[in-house]
């Protein structure tokens, strides 16, 4: 099994693939390595004898390749795209379990960047998710993508910590799946933990951003802040446009009291993802933290104009009303996040940027409630 997942994730064996033109007996075709999980039987009864004219199978494990690249970037628009190319490999291989993974990975993702309400987008990821255990019990991924949504939208740590302990059982070398629980236990506060998981990421995929730039974080919140830079720093080194590890690198350099580095790291940011309102709404933050107060509170009324007309996450809103020296105004904003289940909220407890709330009563208790 390994080795027909391997080969059938390789771009170059997809390519001779889709130019095979011999006969193949229909019995045959039911063990090629594109054959999307899940197809059944049946549906090989009644394909064509020359592998060229199953064209659906084969431009559904394209349209799922090109899903899990756009997946991987992590941009605001190539997360939108990626739902696209997920649906279109459903539309011809409808039991296609792994896309279903993609699917339920790309709104839950869509819903914790601040790209969609999550009251809209982590439902729709847990019904792919199940969706995709429906048809394949023991398919990781699946396991791994409930486990996300256990943790950042459900808020039930048990049924979190199994998912992703199931996840690693089965498949001990997904990196995303060590990853996602790297975030689980740096969320609970499992700092030692949480870094030995997204070293264990690395160690499946070296040159991954995005588990690269899960250790960046976590060592982060364990406020480990000069491992972070350094690691951060690195991962920057192969792909310097890569949003979140700028982002978090943004956010390491205000713990080790450098604003304006960080302030230059969030605008960057901002560029690389236009229009997104999580990025401005930082960018007024950092403009605030450096006192720049007049140009914070100019950048929070586009944010509010913005408000009529798309979702803006309300933890964004506290960000900058924070900076600004309004707790009151801050703490109503946080608690809209904590209601809307905003899945960075998870991470409040232990993240260092809310550390000047980090004493107010109320926060206490919203703490408490996202993780008793």
């Amino acid at each position: 099994t390994a080795e027909v997942r391997s080969r059938s994730s390789s771009p170059i064996w997809l390519a001779a693939a889709l130019v095979v033109s011999v006969a193949v007996p229909a019995s045959i075709a039911l063990l090629m390595p594109n054959q999307p999980r899940g197809v059944e039987a049946r549906d090989a009864d009644v394909m064509p004898r020359k592998v060229a004219t199953a064209t659906p199978i084969y431009a559904a494990r394209d349209a799922y390749e090109r899903g899990r690249l756009a997946l991987a970037r992590r941009s605001q628009e190539s997360l939108k795209v990626s739902v696209g190319h997920f649906e279109r490999a459903l539309s011809l291989s409808p039991r296609f379990a792994e896309a279903y993974v993609g699917l339920a990975d790309s709104w839950s993702l869509m819903s914790s960047y601040g790209l969609v309400d999550p009251r809209e987008g982590m439902p729709r990821a847990r019904d792919a998710a199940n969706r995709a255990l429906t048809l394949d019990p023991l398919l990781a991924r699946a396991h791994a993508s409930l486990g996300r949504t256990a943790m950042i939208f459900d808020w039930d740590w048990t049924a979190a910590g199994a998912h992703f302990d199931r996840a690693i059982k089965l498949d001990a070398g997904q990196a995303t799946t060590h990853q996602w629980f790297a975030y689980f236990l740096s969320a609970s506060a499992r700092h030692p933990e949480a870094v030995e998981a997204a070293r264990r990421g690395i160690a499946s995929e070296p040159l991954s951003m995005n588990t690269n730039t899960a250790l960046g974080y976590v060592l982060y919140a364990a406020r480990r802040y000069d491992e972070a830079s350094a690691h951060l720093e690195r991962t920057l080194e192969i792909d310097p446009d890569f949003a979140q590890a700028r982002r978090n690198l943004a956010l390491v350099r205000l713990q080790q009291h450098r604003p304006a580095d960080a302030l230059r790291a969030l605008k960057r940011v901002a560029a690389l993802n236009e229009g997104s309102p999580v990025a401005l709404a930082e960018v007024a933050w950092m403009h605030a933290v450096n006192g720049e107060t007049d140009v914070a509170r100019r950048l929070l009324a586009s944010l509010d104009r913005m408000r009529t007309t798309a979702y803006v996450p309300p933890d964004s809103m506290a960000l900058v009303y924070m900076a600004l020296g309004s707790p009151d105004e801050a703490v109503s904003w946080l608690k809209r996040a904590v209601t809307m289940r905003v899945g960075t909220v998870t991470h409040l407890p232990v993240d260092p940027k809310w550390d000047p709330l980090r004493n107010d009563p109320r926060v206490i208790e919203m703490t408490r409630a996202i993780r008793p």
